[in-house]
């Protein structure tokens, strides 16, 4: 069974879902849409103009919505409202945006205080008060993360745009997605789902990669009113580096924390990068298994790597990810400094 039907059905409809048009499989010249992770995602799709000389274009960006749908019109892969049309007299091309669109044309709905609150909680009541707001009919999905912890959190209406108050939450941990028409806050899982091999794809999606900018093998530690140095061979170098931190209180022991550091740092590792690999159209998975930030186990040139997806791509029935590599197990001070990139 393919991945995803290449016969799409596209229904031009008001955002209370009254049809206006509907453009079958052969009656599109190209379709192509996206699932982001943190991210709007977006629609493209190009057909026949229907442009009227006398009475110009028909179609309301806001007002009116694009949505996606399997061959037979009972699975629909995405849905959200025209930002923009452009025609002539031969062909019109309509582009789309998913429901996030929204946050930045809205203002923080709501005043409100959190404790020791989890990100997605805290998004889920900002998301339905912003959709309630625009009249929307779509229930935010909340998946808590199990690696995060609770924080305190304030919004203040009218204060900022929803943009704004959800890159916050992004930058305390929040994940979020939009699949279908429906935002999923927080984490898809962190389990792989599926281990995919190298005839699960198509082309030269994927290179190895070996990359010694960050590494370092003679580490100072430095806080305000502390320092630890560690160190390990690694062929003769002496590659040092300086990691600051703010308050050595988040730091659970500074002396441990630099020796973890430096073992990690300390050696050139092997990774396997994707930025857009094609799937097989037979490997085994289904497009509503694609959402973003859900994880994969992916076997290429002799490495078995734990991967995230970052953004699916869907043009003319093929599916097309960008992967990124994850590794739940970094030590302390790699993730204080946002990865080995974050040291100074």
């Amino acid at each position: 069974m393919a991945i995803i039907s290449d016969e799409q059905i596209v229904s031009l409809h008001t955002i209370g879902g009254v049809q206006l048009d509907q453009f079958l499989g052969n009656s599109h010249v190209g379709l192509q849409w996206s699932r982001e992770q943190r991210e709007i995602s977006t629609l493209t799709m190009t057909v026949p103009s229907t442009l009227d000389v006398r009475r110009g274009l028909t179609i309301q960006p806001w007002l009116h919505w694009i949505s996606v749908w399997n061959d037979q019109g009972t699975e629909l892969y995405w849905t959200g409202p025209i930002d923009r049309v452009r025609a002539n007299r031969r062909d019109m091309v309509i582009t789309a945006a998913d429901v996030s669109v929204l946050a930045g044309a809205t203002r923080c709905p709501l005043t409100k205080q959190w404790d020791a609150a989890d990100p997605a909680t805290i998004a889920g009541e900002l998301w339905e008060a912003m959709v309630r707001h625009h009249g929307v009919e779509t229930r935010p999905i909340q998946k808590l993360d199990p690696r995060g912890d609770p924080f305190d959190f304030t919004a203040v209406a009218d204060e900022e745009l929803m943009d704004e108050t959800i890159g916050r939450l992004v930058d305390l941990g929040l994940y979020w997605t939009v699949v279908a028409g429906v935002p999923i806050l927080g984490p898809a899982g962190l389990k792989p789902f599926v281990e995919l091999g190298e005839h699960d794809f198509v082309g030269d999606g994927f290179a190895l990669v070996r990359d010694g900018r960050e590494s370092f093998n003679d580490v100072l530690v430095r806080g305000a009113d502390n320092l630890a140095r560690a160190s390990v061979p690694m062929a003769g170098l002496r590659r040092q580096t300086i990691v600051n931190v703010d308050s050595m209180f988040g730091v659970s022991n500074v002396d441990r924390a630099a020796h973890q550091y430096v073992r990690y740092t300390g050696m050139v590792k092997d990774t396997v990068v994707a930025d857009s690999a094609v799937l097989h159209p037979d490997a085994p998975l289904r497009i509503e298994q694609l959402i973003p930030s859900a994880r994969v186990i992916v076997d290429q040139y002799g490495l078995l790597t734990q991967m995230e997806i970052m953004s699916v791509n869907v043009e003319a029935g093929s599916v097309s990810l960008r992967l990124q590599q994850i590794d739940d197990d970094l030590p302390e001070l790699v993730e204080i400094n946002g990865g080995p990139g974050g040291v100074q």
